[in-house]
């Protein structure tokens, strides 16, 4: 089962701004320059690019994976030791304020909580539960 991730809106008017405004200056320098500037500036955007038109979470049989453009995770349904609503506007997997905090078991500095963001919150927190039956409820 997948769920597509959510992306508030401010963040899309970010990214795209920040896609004309790369893109922009190219149709003002002088040809020679233009193809150093393109080859700079054309990862960048495919980057961006990529994660607003290819994040999502999926459940699969033994892990949930998570997709944000290149970026990836994968959790063990075993790992899960908590799963809880938040709103937060830290760093993380998620795009969007409205987000799933989940507390991973076992944690280190390389493997930690997670937040995601899908855009069925509810419906995406129900099926998360009913896969980790050793969480705890919150």
């Amino acid at each position: 089962m997948r769920y597509e991730a959510k992306i508030d809106n401010w963040i899309k008017i970010t990214f795209y701004l920040a896609i004309v405004l790369t893109v922009g200056p190219a149709f003002f320098m002088p040809s020679g320059e233009i193809f150093v500037f393109i080859l700079i500036t054309l990862p960048i955007n495919i980057f961006l690019l990529w994660m607003l038109f290819s994040s999502y979470h999926e459940f699969r049989d033994e892990e949930l994976y998570i997709r944000l453009g290149p970026i990836y995770k994968r959790i063990k349904y075993d790992d899960i030791k908590s799963i809880s609503l938040v709103k937060s506007y830290l760093s993380s997997y998620a795009m969007t304020n409205k987000r799933v905090l989940i507390k991973i078991r076992n944690k280190t500095w390389m493997k930690g909580d997670i937040q995601v963001g899908p855009k069925n919150r509810d419906e995406f927190v129900d099926e998360l539960k009913r896969r980790c039956r050793n969480s705890e409820e919150k």
